[in-house]
């Protein structure tokens, strides 16, 4: 289990506004949970695989008889799991920049790799990875991976920047994600599927 947090940065007519969420992941069996800072308050989302659910309002919850409600897919073109995605970007990034930074007192080693939109039809995880960040409007995608002398992961950010011909009010203009102490003593339960409302 890790820490995460997600900032969106998204589009307006007068200016661009943020959003952010924090919350935990189980990265080997890929689901995790999030809490999104709203206009409207605090909104619990749930993410197992490419299936995203939030929690419905309190009002909504009695009268739908149901805790969480079934939203658009995060990843339509991505149903590989976290860790064919993993292989992917190492087959695909390359190293921009290295560095030796200190963290919480101690020595790491920071590599950053960018992955730039490319076709590559021949391998179908690589394609459906291709069209996942195609689907988005990203041009490229930055990663930086902090890790020890032992090669054990301590940080992970991921950075990603849409087209600007793609970008319009309401739509995602960048995302950031941050990964951090990997292995804290934390369990995630699923929702279960008596508790889910269909989405539409």
């Amino acid at each position: 289990m890790v820490k995460v947090s997600h900032t969106w940065v998204i589009a307006g007519s007068g200016r661009d506004f943020v959003v952010n969420g924090l919350g935990i992941a189980d990265l080997a069996n890929d689901m995790g949970m999030t809490v999104l800072e709203t206009e409207n308050g605090p909104l619990d989302t749930f993410q197992i695989g490419s299936e995203v659910y939030h929690r419905l309002s309190r009002e909504d919850q009695r009268e739908t008889g149901k805790k969480w409600k079934l939203v658009d897919s995060a990843y339509p073109h991505w149903r590989h799991g976290l860790r064919k995605a993993i292989t992917a970007v190492q087959q695909v990034a390359r190293v921009r920049a290295f560095a030796m930074e200190r963290l919480d007192g101690e020595n790491l080693r920071r590599y950053t790799l960018v992955v730039r939109l490319s076709g590559n039809e021949k391998d179908l995880v690589l394609a459906d990875f291709y069209r996942y960040l195609h689907f988005f409007g990203v041009s490229q995608v930055i990663y930086d991976i902090w890790l020890t002398e032992d090669n054990r992961i301590r940080r992970i950010r991921s950075y990603s920047v849409t087209y600007r011909s793609w970008r319009e009010p309401g739509k995602v203009a960048s995302f950031t994600s941050e990964y951090w102490d990997f292995g804290i003593p934390a369990a995630l339960t699923p929702p279960s599927p008596d508790d889910i409302m269909p989405g539409p």
